[in-house]
């Protein structure tokens, strides 16, 4: 369900990931018909008004199977502030995302390979969503079966001293020459502050006597 968990089945056809394609996935060709609202209410009866989770923005090349648990009871995405700054201001110094688990595509000529997991500090300006900062990759193996297993990763702070933060997740497939099999790009939806221990869709980059 997308509202328990960031979900992607590995689909070699091309970009997918959008909202729309996950909830259209979900409930099948029966309800081809029926509008996008409808199907948004139907998954806020069932999964309990949660219906944002980590979702995925971009894909290419050939990509396995992945997920990401992230909802308001239990955000993949905390904001780690330190205070003691001008004015005794609080300010954001990194995020940190749970990790995913992920597969290897079937269909390969291995059915193991590498994985890489890393995620990026993205800030929002004017004009949308920007990268600002990029965290170190893990990379581990993985089988059709049998997921990587990674450790939370974390991107630190950079940039604009105000606004919001956020953090893209990035899954990279390799091959054994370690060129690139796939890729997705996945934007995470829930943040638990480290400041009031509130989650929301993003990260407060400072804290003035609250948010």
């Amino acid at each position: 369900m997308v509202a328990a968990r960031g979900y992607h089945r590995a689909d070699k056809r091309g970009p997918a990931g959008s909202m729309e394609a996950m909830v259209r996935f979900i409930v099948g060709r029966a309800w081809r018909g029926a509008s996008l609202a409808i199907l948004i209410a139907a998954c806020l009866a069932l999964g309990g008004g949660d219906v944002f989770a980590a979702h995925q923005v971009h894909q290419s090349g050939t990509i396995g199977s992945y997920s990401f648990t992230d909802t308001a009871g239990n955000p993949a995405g905390y904001c780690n502030y330190n205070g003691g700054g001008a004015a005794g201001h609080t300010y954001l110094v990194g995020v940190k995302v749970d990790a995913p688990t992920a597969f290897w595509p079937a269909g390969q000529s291995s059915h193991h390979g590498t994985i890489g997991y890393r995620v990026k500090l993205q800030h929002l300006n004017g004009t949308g969503w920007h990268t600002v900062n990029v965290g170190t990759e893990q990379r581990t193996s993985a089988t059709v079966h049998t997921s990587a297993v990674f450790g939370k990763a974390h991107v630190g702070w950079a940039g604009s001293n105000q606004g919001h933060d956020r953090a893209l997740a990035v899954l990279t497939w390799y091959r054994p020459n370690t060129t690139v099999l796939g890729r997705a790009r996945v934007v995470i939806d829930h943040y638990r502050s480290g400041f009031d221990g509130i989650t929301r869709s993003f990260c407060h980059v400072v804290y003035r006597n609250g948010p």
